[in-house]
């Protein structure tokens, strides 16, 4: 339900972003896959069809009906959900090393450089390396830290 999905985010957003001690730098290269994944959500999203291509394929090899929507037991589901997700895994891994052209993230930035024009909007591609690899680090507890030290500070002058 939405409660339960509201705490685990704010749980998640407690333990991993709002942590004293942390080592940033690791933790940006953990999050490099999630980071991944959310560039091109909305067309994981718009080509999710291409998931019954693959349970036709795997229909044909293993010849159990994975086509249907009825179960097939927990472990085919299992099964089914883990060919699904290494199918898309591997296509946004190619997807990067062509900088995402041709996602629908990619076309809603072409759309917009041809609604607004190229100098208003100066951006030409998905920045890919920056998002993935070139990610910055911020410490929020450590910025909050140091204002309230700066404001006790003040307040004792």
């Amino acid at each position: 339900n939405m409660g339960m999905q509201i705490y685990i985010l704010t749980a998640l957003l407690a333990i991993f972003e709002f942590r004293k001690k942390a080592n940033l730098r690791r933790y940006a290269r953990w999050t490099r896959y999630i980071r991944r994944w959310s560039l091109v959500g909305l067309t994981v999203y718009m080509i999710q069809f291409a998931d019954l291509f693959i349970r036709m394929i795997c229909t044909n090899l293993i010849g159990v009906d994975f086509t249907n929507r009825h179960q097939q037991g927990f472990g085919w589901s299992i099964y089914m959900m883990f060919v699904a997700f290494l199918f898309f895994d591997v296509l946004i891994r190619i997807w990067e090393r062509f900088r995402f052209i041709g996602t629908f993230e990619w076309m809603m930035i072409q759309l917009t450089r041809l609604l607004v024009g190229r100098k208003q909007y100066n951006s030409v591609r998905m920045k890919v390396k920056e998002t993935l690899y070139e990610v910055e680090p911020i410490s929020f507890v450590q910025n909050e830290v140091l204002k309230s030290e700066s404001q006790d500070t003040e307040s004792i002058s």
